[in-house]
């Protein structure tokens, strides 16, 4: 397993006030709590400089790693540094060859095509992309801590979105909710909150589709629940 956890504020070098984590004592908490779940081996990827990410040797864990977990924090230290780098690209490798990747959070948004900003106050008004994420899944924006906000905030600033980007989907998942998607089917759905897709392509039907625990949807295909 591979950990990048580069989205934490306080992994040094730390980007807020407070007190720090070096990547020394987080790796031997990660390892310890990994170890519990019977995982034998933890790498963990982290840095705060672009033309490291996108260095080979960097890079190279990534290899041979067939579980990758991208944990939470603040998006930006994400969206900025990894996207077109050589970490995108192993991270691609993992998928090809039947690995599997996974986020919480931030880490889960950039798994997606990109930040997709919201405006909270008039979710009318078209979002912006604001960076580009690893496009791991295609044409898709994932939204994490959906349901923080106003009722139906983001759910319309979503629709807003692909209703002006007919080829785009929207994932949104709720606090304590996980999806798994596998071969671009949402093919099961974790947990106590609820997740949705709302789905430009879904002509004259409702575009948002919450999905309930059975629920399978076809990313690939419009209006294909099941």
């Amino acid at each position: 397993m591979v950990v990048i956890p580069t989205a934490d504020t306080q992994l040094e070098p730390a980007t807020r006030a407070g007190s720090s984590t070096t990547l020394i004592d987080y790796e031997k908490a990660a390892r310890l709590d990994f170890a519990r779940l019977g995982v034998q081996k933890v790498t963990v990827l982290h840095t705060r400089d672009r033309t490291v990410a996108d260095s080979e040797k960097f890079a190279e864990p990534l290899r041979s790693a067939n579980c990758v977990w991208i944990p939470g924090g603040d998006p930006q230290l994400l969206f900025g540094l990894y996207p077109n780098t050589r970490v995108q690209r192993e991270l691609q490798g993992v998928l090809g060859r039947g690995g599997v990747i996974a986020g919480d959070s931030a880490g889960a948004e950039i798994i997606g095509q990109g930040l997709l900003a919201v405006d909270l106050g008039h979710p009318e008004t078209m979002p912006t992309v604001q960076m580009g994420g690893l496009g791991l899944l295609r044409n898709a924006f994932v939204m994490a801590h959906v349901n923080r906000y106003r009722a139906s905030v983001v759910e319309i600033g979503s629709e807003t979105f692909v209703s002006g980007h007919p080829g785009a989907i929207c994932v949104l998942i709720a606090e304590h909710t996980a999806i798994m998607i596998h071969q671009d089917h949402v093919s099961r759905l974790i947990g106590s909150g609820k997740a949705g897709v709302v789905d430009g392509r879904r002509h004259g039907t409702d575009s948002v589709v919450w999905l309930s625990g059975s629920d399978r949807f076809d990313l690939r295909t419009p209006a294909s629940v099941h």
